[in-house]
């Protein structure tokens, strides 16, 4: 049995759509967002490595019975766009 829905990259997440959504349609994701799939653009690094959209998780795993992920993680965000991880030195130094 096929899955009833897909990973989508969209603004820094994974988010899940319905597997009906072709390209140039508009559609929504789980968690409601509006996107309009991309025409011969297929995702490409790192778009796949995306963290998966909370909400979209929790509604696909709604969906198919499943129980929620225990530990679930947040999309990192700041203004829309994915947040740069920063890393600090020992020395207290920012990269």
């Amino acid at each position: 049995m096929t899955a009833p829905f897909r990973w989508f990259p969209h603004e820094g997440g994974r988010h899940a759509v319905s597997n009906t959504l072709r390209p140039s349609s508009e559609g929504r994701t789980l968690c409601g967002i509006a996107v309009v799939a991309p025409v011969g653009q297929l995702p490409a690094h790192p778009d796949w490595l995306w963290p998966e959209c909370e909400l979209c998780n929790g509604a696909w795993r709604k969906a198919e019975g499943l129980p929620p992920r225990p530990d679930p993680v947040p999309l990192p965000r700041s203004n829309g766009r994915v947040r740069r991880a920063e890393i600090t030195s020992k020395s207290g130094a920012r990269s």
